[in-house]
């Protein structure tokens, strides 16, 4: 005599749901990590943005608006990922 076994439509489903569920985390570590790169490479832009209208002030204008010549000048020669 054989016992045959049938699985449940619910517990067939269940690896389905397990593996749509793995795609989904996938994908929002994916967006999660996409999202990070661009808001680097947008900081770095505007630091490179930043640092060059910095280098091309004349000394007489970062004295009227209250920066030091020395510290702007410094601060200007940095690379864009230096903070």
């Amino acid at each position: 005599m054989s016992i045959c076994v049938r699985e449940s439509p619910a517990a067939s489903s269940i690896p389905r749901a397990l593996a749509a569920t793995r795609r989904a985390a996938a994908g929002l570590v994916q967006h999660h990590t996409l999202g990070r790169l661009r808001h680097l490479l947008t900081t770095w832009r505007a630091r490179q943005r930043d640092r060059g209208d910095l280098r091309r002030l004349p000394d007489y204008l970062l004295r009227d608006i209250g920066l030091d010549v020395d510290e702007t000048r410094q601060e200007s020669r940095k690379t864009f990922w230096q903070t």
